[in-house]
């Protein structure tokens, strides 16, 4: 029997994942030089998320904050209010969100004690783990923001 035709399961249902896209491509308050290919992958995992070829998720359900001009501590407080309406809304609709994708593509920053911070466009030369998202802050508010759904994090980053 041919499979020819067949559509294979996803691995994440389009109707009840949610996303979240971060980091960035320009660290000039940082010192480091502009990254295009940076760009090109946050665009291209946008791009993924929304086309029907790819992950086909609805608009309400992806969050884009690369290249986001606040603070490291302002989008973590986005990523958890975004993420705490989203979730209510559509568990009151019948229409829960499963999983979560987080996709942070840029500079990561290992401080002298080897905790890890993710720069973002408004890290700071000398203050890198200050004003990054520090990787446990993330982990925290997403068990704050999302405690159900499974949640899958890819760090495109160094470190």
């Amino acid at each position: 029997m041919s499979n020819a035709g067949a559509t294979r399961p996803r691995l994440l249902n389009p109707a009840s994942t949610a996303a979240v896209v971060l980091g960035a491509h320009d660290w000039t308050e940082a010192g480091l030089d502009r990254a295009p290919s940076f760009l090109r992958s946050a665009r291209s995992i946008v791009a993924y998320l929304y086309d029907t070829a790819g992950m086909g998720l609805s608009p309400e359900l992806v969050l884009d904050l690369f290249d986001d001009p606040t603070s490291a501590g302002e989008q973590l407080a986005r990523v958890r209010d975004t993420l705490d309406v989203l979730l209510r809304e559509r568990r009151d609709e019948g229409r829960p969100v499963s999983d979560l994708l987080v996709y942070y593509v840029g500079h990561g920053y290992i401080d002298d004690e080897a905790h890890l911070s993710l720069l973002v466009r408004r890290s700071r030369r000398g203050l890198e783990a200050e004003t990054g998202i520090k990787a446990p802050d993330l982990a925290h508010t997403l068990r704050l923001a999302a405690p159900q759904p499974r949640r899958s994090v890819i760090l495109d980053c160094c470190f």
